[in-house]
């Protein structure tokens, strides 16, 4: 189980964090706003031979956990306000708790999406890992897979309107 506030997460030393509920047209769900004013070091990743930041001063994550689905939307800005990627995870189920906070149960697969338009599937193996070990169950695995496939095609169709909102929520 994974918390949209991140804490704690040490590598982050300032942040603040706000939480919105939405019931329009557009977006019905929860999305939250992590502004990252301060990091211990910045955080990069590796794809495909390319290298880039995705947690540093000044970055701001929004998330989206649309109502009955079963996948969360992270949008990693730059200190430039300009999208870094686009992180989907895969879970089971996502909820808020008394605080306010959301909350998603981790199916360990995810996608990364790219402002190129690049949109690829991820960590097959720790999906494959936790069938093994007994963590997730069959019908759970196929979950994951399903979702994500899902998720692929319409995000390679132009058909997937979180991506063009993230901007407009973390301006919210």
């Amino acid at each position: 189980q994974r918390a949209a506030d991140r804490l704690p997460w040490p590598r982050v030393t300032v942040r603040r964090f706000v939480t919105y509920a939405f019931a329009s047209t557009e977006f019905q769900g929860v999305a939250t706003l992590l502004c990252i004013d301060a990091v211990r070091e910045p955080l990069w990743a590796d794809w495909q031979g390319h290298r880039f930041c995705i947690c540093d001063s000044g970055y701001t994550w929004v998330q989206h956990f649309p109502t009955n689905t079963h996948y969360a939307v992270t949008t990693q800005f730059d200190a430039q306000d300009q999208v870094v990627q686009w992180y989907i995870d895969i879970c089971n189920h996502h909820w808020v708790d008394e605080r306010g906070i959301p909350w998603w149960e981790d199916l360990y697969l995810d996608l990364l999406v790219f402002p190129d338009g690049g949109c690829h599937i991820v960590d097959a193996d720790e999906l494959d890992d936790a069938l093994q070990r007994g963590v997730i169950d069959t019908s759970l695995h196929t979950l994951a897979w399903q979702e994500a496939r899902h998720l692929q095609s319409t995000i390679k169709a132009g058909e997937f309107p979180l991506l063009g909102l993230a901007n407009a929520h973390r301006l919210y």
